[in-house]
């Protein structure tokens, strides 16, 4: 019996293609991914690795990665050896600047450094805007002693890349000055300073910080954070520079959105305790949490205006109060009166609230008024008080001594509202 096959030539065709079409597809497919197993793995750069097992038929990549594993690896370091690869790599793209900085790296390392230091210029010029070979080679010039260059690197980052702009301050003044950091390397930039102005003042450097400050203001364009503002002012006032902070904080409270002073003669800010734009800041009201003790506002209960400040005692302590306060800003051999109105509601033992004012930088306490327990309708509370030759500042605050007596457990409410500081004429 014969078989006889009836095969068209174009089926035949078609069969050929296809398979050579597989084969091609596996070619790229396998090649890569059986490179991936052959090429070592160092955890320098897996960019380069990425691209080496991409692309293996390529020889810059080659070379490049195998330089790299005889720079770094602990079995097979031999720096001659990279220094010969990077020089291959560089036949191919002449102007990489990954391995012109690899080559200066190299030389450093076998104490080539009059070697080095071309090398990586020419690595920085080969792509001057990479930020991570920027940072990189300032850290090296640092290392090679090369302050000036690394300046002018980190100035280019500071500009440029702001998610690590602190980084770049801290190494920036570890290498200079302060005031070769604020006149000259950081850039006349609103940005910027602001940036560093944040730095400074979350770090708590108050001197640096008021340099800034005042290049702030000069630098044009632009305007004013008000959240940033309060923060200097802040800090400030807690290294007792009342000037610096007082002059800030008119830049401040000229601002569109914080107006609290009410009449013009009376020094205390936010005197009715209506506004909170700047509660709990510069030279507003302050509040801090006392166990015993609950402080918040009250909108049914109130002198004048919308609301009062709210105290309650919840009978379980003998409180030593003072959590609610202000920095007011004086004259020295200056007579004020301080005033105050209260209210008070079942508030128990010997000891009631009142209004006093103290020395802001010595503490000494000028001026006290009566105190108030019990049930009281709204009263008016008033102090006067001559301040020292030396005197800022005061520190206005609501009191409750600790009672020495054997039923000292404060309860009850009080309200207070339309507090005032005036100078006395």
């Amino acid at each position: 019996m014969i078989i006889e096959l009836k095969t068209s030539s174009r089926k035949i065709t078609s069969t050929l293609l296809l398979a050579c079409f597989t084969l091609v597809s596996a070619w790229f497919i396998a090649v890569p991914w059986a490179a991936s197993f052959a090429i070592p793995v160092i955890a320098n750069d897996p960019d380069l690795l990425r691209s080496w097992r991409h692309h293996p038929e390529n020889p810059q990549f080659r070379h490049q990665h195998l330089g790299r594993i005889h720079q770094y690896s602990l079995t097979a370091q031999d720096y001659q050896e990279a220094l010969r690869r990077y020089r291959l790599a560089l036949q191919y793209s002449p102007l990489s600047s990954r391995t012109w900085f690899d080559v200066a790296k190299v030389h450093w390392w076998m104490g080539n450094i009059e070697e080095a230091k071309p090398a990586l210029r020419l690595a920085l010029r080969f792509n001057p805007s990479d930020a991570r070979l920027r940072w990189e080679s300032a850290l090296f010039q640092i290392q090679l002693e090369n302050y000036d260059e690394a300046i002018d690197n980190l100035r280019y980052l500071v500009r440029t890349d702001r998610s690590k702009r602190w980084s770049y301050f801290a190494l920036i003044q570890t290498l200079t000055t302060p005031t070769d950091l604020i006149e000259t390397i950081i850039p006349p930039d609103r940005e910027v300073l602001s940036d560093y102005l944040e730095y400074l003042i979350r770090h708590q450097e108050a001197g640096n910080a008021r340099a800034v400050w005042k290049r702030l203001a000069d630098t044009p364009g632009g305007a004013l954070d008000p959240s940033l503002a309060l923060s200097y002012v802040d800090l400030m006032i807690s290294q007792k520079m009342i000037w610096e902070a007082g002059s800030a904080w008119v830049a401040v409270s000229g601002h569109q959105r914080f107006q609290g002073r009410g009449s013009s003669d009376n020094l205390i800010w936010n005197g009715g305790l209506e506004r909170e734009e700047t509660f709990g800041r510069g030279f507003d009201w302050r509040i801090r949490s006392i166990p015993g003790v609950a402080v918040g506002f009250d909108a049914s209960n109130q002198k004048e205006g919308k609301r009062s400040l709210r105290i309650s005692f919840d009978g379980t302590k003998n409180v030593d109060f003072s959590g609610v306060w202000q920095v007011v800003r004086i004259k020295p051999n200056t007579r004020y009166t301080l005033g105050a109105h209260i209210r008070t509601n079942g508030l128990t033992t010997s000891n009631g609230l009142r209004m006093e004012a103290l020395d802001f930088l010595d503490g000494r306490l000028y001026g006290a008024t009566q105190e108030l327990v019990g049930n009281h309708d709204w009263s008016p509370l008033e102090t006067s008080f001559l301040t020292s030759s030396r005197a800022q500042a005061v520190v206005v605050r609501v009191r409750r001594e600790a009672s020495q007596k054997l039923d000292n457990l404060i309860a009850g409410t009080a309200w207070i509202d339309q507090l005032f500081l005036r100078e006395i004429p």
